[in-house]
């Protein structure tokens, strides 16, 4: 599985699943140790092949077979494309029966038990209708975060919106990834509209954290402490509001980030909401608010009413 297009990647799976090629074993909980040992973790495992006995898999996906995908479709569209959706110049790929849980891609035209409809009165929709300008911006393997996930389901683009993808680092070992791009392109946009709603996701730290690397996800940070810092300056002397937030917490996990030691935590992971706002006297927020407040609490900053749709309220007390 991969969202950052990397389908050297969704090769190898494929190969694996179709062809058996990979490392061979009888023992999967050993294979998987000595990965660990070897400091290869989690999703960079290379692919290992389980043996019933000496050269025979216990399985291979074959012609006939019935594949059944539960996955969150943005780390699966590639695998389910390479695997499933039928393609004349590839004489190797197998003909699969396929149902997926739910929609990957309205293209692939694969059965799905439960379809995803795009939601109403979305933030989106709502500055797209008062000819707001907006702008989103990320790394394109978390860009469903700003469009499928923000919005509740929508991908396509509204009008007055523009959709700033910056293309995702491919090394897994550079904490700044592409946080300094993202920074630079909300800046040069601020110029252009001031005026404008900006949405900026930048993910450095939860990839790292997904490697498991903690000097690395230290460094993440400190970059994107670095880049928010610059934006909050930015914004507020062009007289507008900052709200930083996040939606979970990979970092927390696996941290301390005062000792930058390892920790294990069992507590839930509640997100930070940020308000700044250099002409207010200052502005108090609810302690009991959640990730659906914030949609309209951008909306009553904008001074907009927002649509019976979304159920959250303002985090300020005003």
């Amino acid at each position: 599985m991969d969202s950052a297009e990397r389908w050297e990647r969704t090769a190898r799976a494929f190969t694996m699943l179709v062809h058996a090629e990979g490392e061979r074993t009888n023992d999967p909980v050993n294979a998987v140790r000595n990965s660990f040992l070897r400091g290869i973790s989690d999703e960079f495992i290379s692919p290992i092949i389980i043996e019933k006995s000496q050269d025979v898999p216990v399985a291979k996906v074959c012609n006939g077979d019935l594949v059944v995908f539960n996955h969150r479709a943005d780390t699966m569209r590639q695998l389910v494309r390479a695997l499933c959706i039928p393609d004349e110049s590839l004489s190797a790929k197998p003909m699969l029966d396929t149902v997926c849980l739910t929609e990957y891609d309205r293209a692939f035209n694969l059965p799905a038990a439960f379809r995803q409809e795009p939601e109403k009165g979305t933030l989106s929709e709502v500055l797209s209708s008062l000819q707001i300008p907006s702008f989103k911006i990320t790394e394109s393997s978390r860009f469903p975060h700003l469009t499928h996930f923000f919005d509740g389901g929508a991908d396509l683009q509204a009008h007055f919106e523009e959709q700033i993808l910056i293309p995702a680092n491919r090394s897994a070992d550079q904490p700044e990834s592409q946080s300094f791009k993202i920074t630079d392109r909300l800046l040069s946009s601020l110029e252009i509209a001031p005026n404008g709603v900006f949405i900026a996701n930048i993910p450095a730290a939860e990839m790292m954290a997904e490697t498991g690397d903690v000097n690395n996800t230290v460094a993440a940070i400190q970059y994107i402490d670095t880049c928010i810092g610059g934006l909050c300056a930015s914004v507020q002397q062009a007289g507008g509001v900052v709200m930083i937030t996040s939606t979970h917490g990979n970092c927390e996990e696996m941290i301390d980030l005062d000792s930058g030691e390892s920790i294990v935590t069992a507590t839930a992971n509640p997100v930070p909401f940020h308000y700044l706002d250099a002409t207010s006297n200052g502005v108090r927020l609810r302690e009991d608010g959640s990730l659906s407040d914030i949609a309209p609490t951008i909306l009553s900053v904008l001074g907009i009413k927002k649509p019976a749709e979304m159920t959250g309220t303002d985090l300020r007390m005003l």
